[in-house]
């Protein structure tokens, strides 16, 4: 019998972290779900404690994986796993409420394929000051959307603009998607590093809207080896520039998008999403070429290899002249012309 509710993990390294998460987990009010964990070939003693805790606990399923694949195919790689009509992921340091899988399972029957909760922070005593103070600017759904457990569509995609490439909804941990979902908008982009959640989360609710739980019912671990620490401190700028540039280069041409496209072009003023990207190009190609000429080489192949990951992203820098000239969204139907003749020339659909 398929269970209610799939809990995945993916794992990499968390031995310091493992048994605490998984005891969140298991020990949760609400019984109807299994526990889906794959490791991304730890090299510590994170695949002890879980077979441990699996021979104890049959709701825990568990796979080494043959090679380390990296954090967001390892998501993806458990989600493949999982049989539950709703899918909740944890990170293996992060922590549950015992009444999460109720309360968010209370909440089911809205027809909205997605929600969140809110969440709260733990920090390592090593974090630093720079850290502890960036965390006090992190928003959450309440914050932009005050008193409401139901947030729209076309608010969604208002907020994905007004607030671009803020996590506004939050990590992993405070999430929960109906399997539905993985059918309509497929799961995470590979391509990402930092925000393929955020991405994932804005690419349904743009179009589903979100159910959001105002209480606290999960824990968020912040500690120096952190996705979160590292990118605060600076250590993954350019795999941040990089990841916001495909986040709004799916804005403006993925299909999954279409909607979040016709709420900001009929906002008044309205945003022109290609005008935008175009600026970003300019700046962030400027920002990569500076430095001494060892970084600047490395970043020249980064950016090489990211323009022809995405080849829109290339010929919207070659054609940023163009485009400027061209002005603002008064002129998109010209615009429109020059992408078609580039997509026909690219071949890109």
């Amino acid at each position: 019998m398929k269970p209610f509710i799939s809990v995945y993990i993916p794992v990499y390294n968390g031995e310091k972290h493992i048994r605490e998460c998984l005891d969140s987990v298991l020990g949760q009010t609400f019984r109807d779900f299994e526990v889906v964990i794959c490791d991304d070939r730890s090299s510590d003693g994170t695949v002890d404690i879980i077979k441990e805790y699996a021979r104890r606990d049959p709701r825990i399923i568990f796979s080494q994986n043959e090679v380390n694949f990296g954090c967001v195919p390892n998501h993806k790689r458990c989600i493949s796993y999982t049989r539950g009509e709703w899918i909740k992921p944890i990170n293996h340091d992060d922590l549950l409420s015992p009444t999460c899988l109720e309360k968010m399972a209370s909440k089911t029957s809205r027809n909205i394929p997605i929600m969140a909760c809110r969440r709260d922070f733990i920090l390592a005593e090593d974090v630093s000051a720079t850290i502890r103070a960036a965390l006090l600017k992190f928003t959450h759904v309440d914050d932009f959307f005050p008193n409401k457990t139901e947030i729209s569509a076309q608010e969604i995609s208002c907020a994905a603009i007004d607030h671009f490439s803020e996590n506004f909804i939050g990590e992993p941990v405070v999430m929960m998607i109906k399997r539905d979902a993985l059918n309509r908008f497929d799961s995470y982009n590979p391509n990402m590093s930092i925000i393929a959640d955020l991405e994932y989360w804005l690419r349904i609710s743009s179009n589903m809207g979100i159910v959001y739980l105002p209480e606290v019912l999960a824990s968020f671990r912040i500690h120096n080896d952190s996705i979160t620490a590292r990118l605060i401190n600076n250590k993954q700028h350019l795999r941040s520039r990089f990841d916001q540039l495909m986040l709004l280069h799916e804005f403006a041409f993925s299909p999954y998008y279409a909607h979040l496209r016709k709420v900001v072009f009929a906002r008044n003023p309205g945003i022109d999403l290609i005008d935008m990207l175009s600026q970003r190009l300019r700046k962030a190609h400027k920002e990569f070429l500076s430095g001494s000429k060892v970084g600047v080489k490395d970043n020249q192949r980064e950016w090489d290899a990211l323009m022809a990951t995405y080849p829109m992203l290339g010929e919207l820098f070659r054609n940023c002249n163009i485009f400027r000239k061209i002005g603002s969204i008064h002129k998109k139907d010209l615009k429109q012309v020059i992408l078609n003749r580039i997509r026909n020339k690219r071949r890109i659909k």
